[in-house]
């Protein structure tokens, strides 16, 4: 396993598109609250209307540590909530 990338997760600023700032900044675009950009313009498109929690990184991370994961060998697992399926 070469990386593990939280894209949506909880903590946008760790986000590979979204920044705290980057929220912020859209929040008073649109005079709402930075909740409001998560749900409103965040998740719009997303099968999932929720972020990925830390915690369900660490459990597919401590899955594929284990030997039932074994036949495992170069795959690309993609957990995003849906959001590439839109």
């Amino acid at each position: 396993m070469r990386s593990i990338e939280q894209a949506a997760s909880r903590r946008p600023a760790q986000s590979k598109w979204w920044s705290v700032g980057q929220i912020a900044d859209q929040a008073k675009a649109h005079n709402i609250s930075p909740e409001q950009v998560i749900e409103t313009i965040m998740l719009k498109n997303a099968a999932v209307k929720r972020l990925i929690e830390p915690s369900e990184i660490g459990e597919l991370v401590l899955y594929l540590c284990a030997d039932k994961a074994a036949c495992f060998t170069g795959s690309m697992l993609t957990m995003d909530c849906g959001w590439t399926a839109t």
